[in-house]
């Protein structure tokens, strides 16, 4: 059994399409492998899609704000 914080992240990553819990389990230790600089810019990238990307209402693209 993980941590906590280590499953909470494996659970996020197999709700992608295509990646199942033995992927998702070494995409986090691959993780836990890199700088906190390196996670933290990684962190920083997923929550850019909340704050720049947009669905354009006639074409459905995706777009920067």
């Amino acid at each position: 059994m993980h941590p906590k914080p280590i499953q909470e992240l494996i659970s996020f990553f197999t709700r992608l399409p295509g990646l199942g819990p033995k992927t998702a389990e070494r995409y986090v230790f691959a993780l836990l492998k890199q700088s906190t600089e390196e996670r933290n810019q990684f962190a920083a990238a997923i929550q850019q899609l909340n704050q720049g990307i947009t669905i354009c209402a006639e074409c459905l693209a995706y777009a920067s704000t």
